[in-house]
């Protein structure tokens, strides 16, 4: 197995356009975030594997089970693997995971214009939407969650989109465009646990639903599979197109 650079021209073409988180590997294959990619044979791929920052594995499709064998070991190295994975995918299979998390992607995006325009209608007085700058950024709630995916919180203001729900100086709702795709860009959001259930991350990823669009791209959404609040909270916004995968963790093979 080689490591290869991320960009190398021929991997694109080697993974599943529809493969879950999506939005996540085609950024890292753009060279926007950080990632690894290791591949049999250095010139010519036919198979790979790709790592981003925050150790999600993506193999490419058609993968045999020698290389997925492989790539688990070989990437345990470098520290733990959360490898993606649909349950009803044919062969190859990964072996037992002492850890998976079950997770929900919605393939099809949000509301139509008229709705997202009606939910972000919806500001309360005194507060406001306002795109996240370095200086919005530093006081996030999630700054080392962006920072860690991202690789730096100047890739994210290079590369990324985001939106604060504010009330006066106070930041209540963060959300983030955080990985742009082929055609889809995958959005996250959390709020202030003091403001919760006040319908305001709705408002709030409305109109970044609305900005990812005017850029030519649809969103996206997963989260995990048991998360009622991140489910419902996609249905108010009108993504469908559920299906379930898992990130199976496979723990760093040096500890």
């Amino acid at each position: 197995m080689f490591e290869i650079s991320a960009t190398h021209p021929r991997l694109p073409a080697l993974f599943d356009v529809n493969v879950p988180n999506s939005p996540i590997l085609f950024s890292v294959l753009r060279g926007e975030n950080p990632g690894r990619a290791f591949a049999d044979d250095e010139a010519n791929p036919s198979q790979a594997a790709v790592r981003t920052n925050d150790a999600l594995v993506f193999l490419s499709q058609g993968a045999p089970q020698a290389f997925l064998d492989e790539t688990l070991t070989h990437l345990g190295q470098f520290g733990q693997v959360g490898l993606i994975w649909r349950p009803s995918r044919a062969l190859p299979r990964p072996p037992q995971a002492p850890e998976i998390i079950p997770r929900r992607e919605f393939t099809i995006g949000g509301a139509n214009s008229q709705t997202l325009a009606a939910l972000e209608s919806r500001l309360p007085k005194g507060y406001e939407l306002r795109q996240i700058d370095r200086g919005l950024l530093e006081r996030c709630e999630w700054k080392s969650t962006i920072e860690s995916g991202c690789g730096s919180l100047d890739n994210f203001l290079v590369y990324g989109l985001g939106i604060c729900l504010m009330r006066g100086n106070d930041i209540i709702t963060e959300v983030y465009a955080p990985f742009w795709g082929l055609d889809q860009v995958e959005i996250s959001v959390v709020t202030n646990q003091a403001y919760r259930r006040r319908g305001y991350a709705t408002t709030a990823c409305a109109q970044l639903i609305r900005l990812c669009r005017e850029r030519g791209f649809e969103p996206y959404w997963s989260c995990e599979a048991f998360n009622i609040a991140a489910l419902n909270l996609a249905a108010r916004l009108g993504f469908r197109g559920e299906r379930d995968y898992e990130i199976r963790l496979y723990r760093d093979a040096s500890a």
